[in-house]
């Protein structure tokens, strides 16, 4: 496998994201007191999509998200990694 085609398939992996886009928008919503735990945060809206894989990336977790009043931003909410795993 070619340098390009490994990184082709980790973008394949990643959907489209890569690493460093979906550990940032991790960062923003990773539960405070370990990271492994429920989910429960605010995100602009127009970033409900890469917090999506990042969640599912990083837990196991789908989350689902609900608009706010606002109607600019989102609250997402996420069993975690802990509950994915059935720990």
């Amino acid at each position: 496998m070619t340098d390009q085609e490994r990184a082709a398939a980790v973008e394949a992996i990643l959907d489209g994201y890569t690493q460093e886009e979906l550990e940032a928008a991790f960062r923003v919503v990773a539960n405070p007191e370990h990271w492994k735990k429920a989910i429960r945060a605010i995100v602009p809206a127009t970033q409900a999509e890469v917090t999506r894989r990042a969640v599912i990336h990083f837990t196991g977790s789908v989350p689902t998200f609900t608009p706010c009043p606002n109607g600019t931003q989102v609250e997402v909410v996420a069993a975690g990694y802990y509950a994915a795993i059935g720990a």
